[in-house]
């Protein structure tokens, strides 16, 4: 098991601990102790993470790796993960991801991206299957203990948990993550990283948290809208995130086309709900037209804003849960009901044949 043994007794006289004192620390036997040391036995792989804790040393340098070299392999790892997300290909990606974690069993990154892809997974399968959720949680429980708060693993996997446990129907151990582990919006990179940079890297980070800040309000004013008590409300709503869209990305949103999609497709379902037929249909061309400028926008673009002048939108970087395009998601959508209203009509017959053309265009350029 690498050089464990010789570091393990290098870090302990560096800090000038008897093998009976480690022992005692750990709750283990001195006995054990020397034979780690020994190396004719080694310590249970639970105890690695509290053994490196202690001696304030990293998992690579307990087990004597090359710290940089074994962390470059990794970042190439989890990038090559997320140009598969950038295509929709999760399934590939946890694939992959198990397959790194055999080469890499105590790298808290890769458990926690494991964790993460397995969850898309289940949602895009919109699957609740109780053994998976359960993987999740030990993959993600395991990170965070291997990650020990070194990294963004701690609180991203923690904001998993939330919602796999949401999903598990054990609302008091999400609330009580939410509630009492996780940080304040205040206290968030996104809020101390402008007071810290300066130039253009704080522009950037200006402009990053314009549009996060942006699509959170878009997605809070959508899932209020379902709670509406009439469909009236619900559409002003959704026409309002459509217009913060409007107000801070300017006339082409790029990826929060994908944002204003939906909301159309929304809203057009209230119209459905309503029985404006016109309206409905109205909304549905709406949606197709910010589909196809999310779909169609090209690799890397800058935005067109003035305020947002050198930000630029890479759908390399942008997670994807499917394979499946907007384009195909509309056609789904709309065999549902309310959308049966519909479906009799020459316009909508006429619609779901542009729609066609268009993944049919879009599946030959790809």
């Amino acid at each position: 098991m690498f050089k464990l043994g010789e570091n393990l007794k290098k870090f302990r006289t560096q800090n000038q601990l008897t093998q009976e004192q480690l022992a005692e620390v750990l709750r283990v036997s001195p006995q054990a102790v020397s034979r780690w040391e020994l190396g004719s036995t080694y310590p249970d792989i639970s105890l690695l993470p509290i053994i490196a804790d202690y001696f304030d040393v990293t998992m690579d340098e307990l087990f004597g790796m090359n710290s940089e070299k074994i962390q470059k392999e990794i970042d190439q790892i989890i990038e090559h993960k997320n140009k598969l997300f950038s295509q929709g290909k999760v399934a590939e990606s946890i694939y992959y991801l198990r397959e790194k974690q055999t080469l890499f069993p105590n790298s808290a990154s890769i458990a926690y991206e494991l964790g993460s892809a397995l969850y898309f997974e289940l949602c895009r399968k919109k699957s609740k299957s109780a053994d998976v959720l359960k993987e999740i949680v030990s993959i993600t429980e395991r990170a965070i203990k291997l990650d020990n708060g070194k990294s963004y693993v701690t609180f991203s996997g923690k904001n998993l948990l939330c919602f796999v446990y949401c999903m598990m129907g054990e609302t008091d151990k999400a609330y009580k993550i939410a509630a009492e582990e996780m940080p304040s919006l205040w206290v968030s990179r996104e809020v101390l990283l402008p007071h810290v940079l300066n130039g253009d890297m704080e522009t950037n980070q200006r402009q990053f948290n314009l549009l996060t800040f942006m699509d959170l309000s878009i997605q809070n004013l959508h899932h209020l809208s379902r709670k509406m008590d009439t469909p009236e409300k619900s559409i002003e709503l959704l026409k309002k995130a459509i217009s913060l869209a409007e107000l801070l990305t300017g006339d082409d949103h790029k990826f929060y086309n994908e944002r204003v999609f939906k909301c159309y497709l929304w809203i057009a379902r209230s119209y459905c709900a309503l029985n404006k037929t016109e309206e409905a249909m109205d909304s549905l061309e709406l949606a197709l037209k910010y589909a196809a400028m999310y779909e169609e926008r090209p690799e890397k673009s800058e935005y067109n804003a003035f305020w947002l002048k050198g930000y630029i939108d890479d759908k390399s970087k942008a997670s994807r849960n499917s394979e499946e395009t907007l384009y195909q998601y509309l056609l789904v959508s709309i065999e549902e009901e309310p959308f049966t209203v519909l479906h009799n009509t020459d316009r909508y017959a006429a619609f779901t044949e542009k729609v066609r053309n268009k993944q049919y265009n879009r599946k030959k350029a790809v």
